[in-house]
């Protein structure tokens, strides 16, 4: 998964675009309001953090929020879920009552480990319920409660999985909206249903401690037209976007902070600070939110980070913009875009507060092509502990920092340059235990 944390998400938070996808931060945050599912979080890349205090896995290796849900040995000895009763969620007087066969069991038989990844054992995603018919925009973050995963389907149906290990997922009661997003709270997950595909749009609040009941708490104040969307134990963090005139890219922006999902409130990233056209998007990791964007007037971009979400502290060593953060256990990488085309990347081993260039765009090598802006020769993923770097020559490698970097092997599906930075190549996502891509599921070995 490209990570972190894309508004269609979360990450979506904003999903961090794909390494093939070279679009300029604005434009998907302009594009995110007509996205069907949106889900941010504390960072893919969001992002969870596999090792370290990940939630223990339990020898079925599914939920244990689902009391309603047993248990039987599959003949390979992996656990299968047999759903007794599907979780309804919780709703208001009148609502509609959630399709009660929304609830549907998914699990990995081909688990994959968790860390020291050394190469992949692929099979056919066939079977894996939404996972096999994603349409390239999951998104996937770590919460106290474990995993969640969201995205749309190829019918454009839009789904949330839920799961405790990244093995046995159970695809919980959908709530119907044309835009959704989901990030972890202080007290849980809160999920935003937006009300229409076009602008104004406001949301109802959904909130959960499980991730599978969910109950409906009203709408929103203070907030509309999200672009992307996070969040922490310490609260959540959202950016949206007000058309301010006819011109086709006349818009303001502005971040706003909430503690429940229901009140939000302004922030004042810096004194008279004004967003340009390549900003700004929010992002979490590790405990901390991040705002990327750009000023008026100015042909640089910046990024700040917050601890509280509502002090910020302006990065050192950045004169580019960000088009996205994937995290990994050990640092963060960044992908640079300089108004004229993409420059590199950026790594940082402080936890954001400073940068490091990498022009090369580390294993991947940089690719010229027909085309005026280079771009990296292959693609990146996530799962905000171990990133994989996938080139266009089939060889592979990990890193869990954004600088060392490991060969593995890899002998699975091909990325193919097919456009100026490798439009229309699958992406490339990775989950807990492995990566997908194509059709195709690696179990980490």
């Amino acid at each position: 998964m490209n990570v972190t944390d894309r508004a269609r998400q979360p990450e979506h938070a904003p999903r961090r675009p794909s390494m093939g996808g070279r679009v300029p931060a604005a434009m998907a945050a302009l594009a995110s309001i007509a996205i069907v599912v949106v889900v941010l979080g504390s960072r893919l890349m969001a992002s969870p953090a596999v090792t370290g205090n990940s939630p223990s896995v339990s020898p079925s290796g599914l939920p244990s929020v689902t009391p309603s849900d047993s248990l039987s040995a599959s003949p390979s000895g992996g656990a299968q879920l047999t759903p007794t009763a599907s979780p309804t969620a919780h709703l208001t007087p009148g609502q509609k009552t959630p399709d009660p066969t929304a609830t549907r069991p998914v699990q990995f038989t081909t688990p994959g480990t968790t860390s020291n990844w050394g190469g992949f054992k692929w099979s056919s995603t066939q079977g894996l319920g939404p996972f096999a018919t994603d349409q390239g925009d999951l998104n996937l973050f770590k919460w106290r409660g474990g995993y969640i995963a969201t995205g749309t389907t190829t019918a454009d149906a839009p789904y949330v999985l839920v799961s405790t290990d990244g093995l046995g997922w159970l695809q919980v009661a959908e709530i119907s909206a044309p835009v959704i997003f989901v990030a972890a709270s202080p007290t849980g997950l809160v999920l935003l249903a937006g009300d229409s595909l076009t602008t104004p749009q406001a949301y109802t609040v959904w909130t959960s401690t499980d991730g599978l009941g969910w109950r409906n708490v009203g709408r929103a104040n203070g907030l509309a037209n999200v672009t992307s969307v996070t969040g922490t134990s310490a609260g959540l963090v959202a950016t949206q976007a007000t058309s301010t005139g006819s011109g086709a890219n006349v818009v303001h922006y502005s971040v706003v902070f909430s503690t429940d999902g229901i009140n939000w409130t302004p922030i004042t990233i810096e004194p008279n600070l004004a967003w340009d056209d390549l900003g700004p998007q929010v992002q979490s990791g590790n405990g901390r939110f991040f705002v990327m964007g750009g000023t008026a007037g100015s042909t640089s971009g910046a990024l700040w980070w917050s601890d509280d979400g509502r002090t910020w502290t302006r990065a050192t060593g950045l004169t580019n913009y960000a088009l996205g953060l994937t995290f990994g256990r050990d640092g963060i990488l960044m992908e640079e875009w300089d108004r004229i085309g993409f420059s590199g990347w950026e790594t940082s081993t402080d936890g954001g507060r400073s940068w490091h260039s990498d022009a090369s765009y580390g294993p991947l090598g940089t690719w010229q092509g027909p085309w005026a802006s280079p771009g990296p020769d292959g693609e990146i993923g996530s799962n905000g502990t171990i990133i994989v770097a996938l080139k266009s020559d089939g060889h592979a490698w990990i890193s869990y920092d954004g600088r060392t970097w490991v060969p593995v092997a890899w002998n699975g599906p091909a990325w193919v340059r097919s456009g100026p930075a490798g439009e229309g190549n699958p992406p490339l996502i990775v989950l807990p235990r492995g990566v997908m891509m194509a059709g195709q599921y690696g179990a980490a070995q």
